[in-house]
């Protein structure tokens, strides 16, 4: 995407940043945690993982696959979780969401705030078209976190794999296009819900 430096976004409460070798406890914190991991991955086991995956999302930034931003406090440099674009395509104007909080900050309203200065991010930096998102259709949190977001269902995907615990479950795509996001940026504030 020619992003020369590692953008930095911030909001009221938080700073969107590059993951550090550095940061790699933080990261097992949460990516440790099979409570959060439970519609994600397999939980990291040890800081060696860690370390790995900070140097994987490294990578991906070098090769224009994902930005990959550690969310953390003003003030407090703690990653407390992760968020970002990946499946970036220029040519299709397109590119798909992820993101995962630690445990104690669920509920507070950070995963909303970090994920509207991505999708900012996303819609004005990096000029895209469309936006979409994966979770496993019985993950009632992440769903409502998206229909906030002003993401809609498109479509449950025929390859849903089976998840580490022996279950099949299915995932859900959903969608948020950059018309759509324009006009609820452009309502009223009463009506943004």
């Amino acid at each position: 995407m020619d992003l020369p430096a590692f953008p930095v976004l911030t909001t009221e409460r938080l700073i969107l940043r590059e993951v550090v070798a550095e940061d790699a406890e933080d990261l097992l914190a949460f990516r440790g945690d099979a409570e959060v991991q439970q519609f994600n991955l397999v939980p990291m086991r040890d800081v060696r993982e860690a370390r790995n995956l900070v140097r994987t999302m490294q990578g991906w930034y070098t090769t224009g696959y994902a930005i990959q931003w550690g969310i953390t406090l003003h003030g407090e440099n703690r990653v407390l979780g992760l968020c970002g674009l990946h499946d970036l395509s220029r040519h299709r104007r397109r590119a798909a969401l992820g993101y995962d909080l630690m445990r104690s900050h669920w509920g507070l309203g950070i995963a909303s705030e970090a994920m509207r200065a991505v999708l900012r991010f996303g819609f004005g930096n990096l000029d895209l078209e469309r936006i979409e998102a994966l979770t496993v259709a019985e993950n009632a949190r992440s769903i409502r976190l998206l229909e906030r977001l002003g993401f809609t269902f498109e479509r449950v995907r025929p390859d849903s794999p089976w998840e580490n615990d022996g279950r099949f479950r299915e995932r859900a795509v959903y969608r948020l296009l950059r018309t759509d996001y324009l006009s609820e940026s452009s309502a009223p504030a009463e009506s943004q819900g």
